[in-house]
């Protein structure tokens, strides 16, 4: 009996806990413009192409497979053209 006392209770706390949360998520939903406007000025704040993989996979233009292999490649040509110098085991690189 004691057990069910304390989940309902917890329940009930995480419950008014998250109702403001779950309030403000209802309201976006109704606000939320889907104009070509709104689709062409979330295009323009993409300033990089990692900002444009993203907005491909927000609109679903991407698969999430699809992202992670072209973040990947973005990684590996970074590495290529910026590599990453390490010390050597034991000291510091004095060049």
């Amino acid at each position: 009996m004691t057990m069910v006392l304390v989940t309902t209770v917890l329940v009930a706390m995480v419950a008014a806990g998250m109702w403001p949360v779950l309030k403000d998520l209802s309201a976006e939903d109704k606000n939320e413009d889907h104009s070509a406007a709104a689709e062409a000025d979330c295009a323009r704040k993409a300033s990089s192409l990692e900002g444009a993989l993203v907005v491909g996979l927000l609109r679903h233009e991407i698969t999430s497979g699809q992202y992670r292999r072209a973040v990947e490649r973005l990684a590996a040509r970074d590495h290529d053209a910026n590599p990453l110098k390490v010390s050597p085991p034991g000291g510091v690189d004095h060049e």
